[in-house]
């Protein structure tokens, strides 16, 4: 299958896109969950952090007049564990840029767990809200599988109301629960003026099942006297 992408691009992202794919993020956020926590300085920590290389691990979709509407990045983020990011801009959902980000991010995780022992289970994991429904069935399609819920807590430190969001001195404490061990839930956001709370999926796909390589015996050989 091939992803055509019209009137856009894709190419690995450089450090001058930095306002733009932190807007992109910004507008992602909004869109799901109805409030951002995401700046320039935590994107360019993500991006300088160590074992990450923006020309190999990230990708950015850009439209012919310049504007960045897609992102995705990859990276490890457990001994045996992979983690992607994918943003769609909401007003370009549906022309299979999320489809192609998908692709990008688990090829560069096949070639990034060559690295690491062949006996060892792989896992490559994304996270979603339970809001985005689309990435849900996209990721499910493509082969992923629930397996935690993800609640996270919000709590507003700073209520000047004249400072956007995203850049407001905010707490942040997650909660992961096991989906199989809990009876099934609708997507909830409380949200009081103190704290907001919102609900994500954590999807995962293995990458490699990590069984043990079977050892090939060769019998002794027989001499016989003649």
């Amino acid at each position: 299958m091939v992803v055509r992408l019209h009137n856009l691009s894709a190419r690995p992202p450089v450090l001058g896109d930095l306002k733009a794919v932190t807007k992109l993020m910004v507008a992602c956020e909004r869109a799901d969950v109805g409030v951002a926590n995401i700046s320039e300085e935590e994107m360019e920590n993500n991006w300088q952090a160590s074992g990450f290389t923006l020309r190999t691990d990230a990708w950015v979709i850009v439209t012919n007049r310049g504007q960045v509407v897609g992102y995705a990045d990859v990276r490890q983020s457990g001994e045996h564990e992979f983690t992607s990011l994918l943003r769609v801009h909401p007003g370009y959902l549906g022309r299979g840029i999320g489809t192609l980000l998908v692709w990008l991010t688990e090829e560069r995780a096949r070639q990034l767990m060559y690295t690491l022992p062949l006996d060892q289970r792989v896992t490559l994991v994304n996270v979603v809200s339970s809001r985005n429904v689309l990435a849900q069935h996209l990721l499910e399609r493509e082969g992923y599988m629930p397996v935690h819920q993800h609640w996270s807590l919000l709590t507003q430190a700073e209520e000047d109301v004249d400072v956007p969001h995203y850049h407001r001195k905010q707490l942040t404490a997650d909660l992961v629960i096991d989906v199989h061990n809990v009876p099934a839930t609708q997507y909830q956001v409380a949200r009081t003026g103190i704290y907001t709370v919102h609900q994500y999926h954590v999807f995962e796909k293995e990458l490699r099942t990590g069984e043990t390589l079977p050892i090939l015996h060769i019998p002794e050989t027989q001499c016989v006297s003649v």
